[in-house]
């Protein structure tokens, strides 16, 4: 089981969530890594230019998605059930369900120094678009996590968020336009080849529009995952 509180790039202000999820690795694909990821249980509050309100519940309690992990460090999601709990759609478990996912390099060489990290995830909060994650991951020396020899993992890039829809509570269609950076350490287990924890900051900004006004937006997000043994 993990425990996860990443507060993720979202179509807000603010986001932040908790949850418990049991990761799964299986067989090695031509396409790269099979791994699934059932939500334990998963809560949270939204906070934006929309209002505050609760998210999660007990439907998301369940959940399987299932994924693939290209050796280039793409994920994509084969199987995700559909959700309908209070303030929460299946984009939105996606997003937490790839930010599971972690940059290993091509082919898992452990000796290249750095490697390129790619990631695109759906817009959450009801919207249609996507984001796009374009950075470098490296290895960023040796610690221990909970007396655990893990290797660190740094992934610094750029975001790009475009979208269009109705989040809740929006009074009319919104579009957004939206860029950052985000940087992402992770600490992997290479013996058992797990990922033991994560932590992750992002600020951007950009437009967002509705009702033919266009207004500025600023977003910050700081989020972490640890796994509960």
């Amino acid at each position: 089981n993990a425990d996860d509180r990443n507060a993720g790039r979202r179509a807000g202000d603010g986001v932040q969530f908790g949850g418990r999820y049991s990761p799964w690795l299986g067989a090695q694909i031509e396409a790269g890594r099979e791994f699934e990821v059932t939500i334990e249980s998963f809560s949270g509050k939204a906070e934006g230019s929309f209002g505050a309100k609760e998210i999660g519940g007990d439907e998301v309690s369940g959940s399987v998605f299932q994924a693939v992990l290209a050796g280039n460090g793409e994920v994509e999601v084969t199987s995700a059930p559909e959700i309908t709990a209070q303030g929460v759609t299946t984009d939105d478990m996606i997003e937490l369900v790839t930010g599971v996912a972690f940059p290993l390099p091509p082919g898992g060489d452990s000796s290249a120094q750095s490697w390129p990290h790619h990631l695109t995830t759906p817009v959450a909060s009801g919207m249609e678009g996507k984001v796009v994650y374009d950075g470098t991951a490296s290895f960023a020396g040796d610690t221990t996590w909970n007396g655990i020899p893990a290797r660190v993992i740094v992934s610094e890039g750029s975001w790009k968020l475009t979208g269009t829809g109705m989040p809740e509570g929006a009074p009319a269609e919104v579009e957004l336009v939206l860029e950052g950076t985000s940087t992402t350490s992770y600490l992997w287990d290479p013996a058992r080849g797990v990922l033991l924890a994560m932590d992750a900051t992002s600020e951007g900004d950009g437009d967002v529009s509705t009702m033919g006004f266009t207004m500025p937006m600023v977003t910050t997000s700081v989020g972490t995952a640890e796994l509960v043994e």
